[in-house]
């Protein structure tokens, strides 16, 4: 069954400091395999997709691998999983914060 889900998060960003990194690829389709049964049940509520960003330290726009997640359900997988992408887009932080000052 495929789901799609809109509850992709992003970890271990190298520079918070210096860039800003935004999630490109609002949302993400995933194949759900298991007892039919089971995957009847799964909602996209219950998917998390997860890109490590620790190789990703220069600005720019990448295909960052992810894993998927199914939430509450152990007897079931995602159909080839390692294949699954997501953009992310890298952008150095400007000076402006957007706060008056004085």
């Amino acid at each position: 069954r495929t789901i799609r889900t809109t509850t992709i998060d992003l970890i271990n960003e190298p520079d918070t400091e210096k860039y800003n990194y935004t999630i490109v690829s609002s949302s993400l389709s995933v194949v759900v395999r298991g007892k039919t049964a089971v995957v009847e049940q799964i909602y996209s509520t219950n998917l998390r997709v997860v890109a490590d960003l620790t190789d990703y330290k220069e600005p720019g726009q990448y295909k960052v691998p992810v894993k998927v997640y199914v939430d509450g359900y152990a007897d079931v997988g995602i159909l080839h999983e390692s294949e699954y992408t997501i953009v992310v887009s890298i952008a150095e932080k400007t000076g402006d914060t957007g706060q008056e000052t004085g």
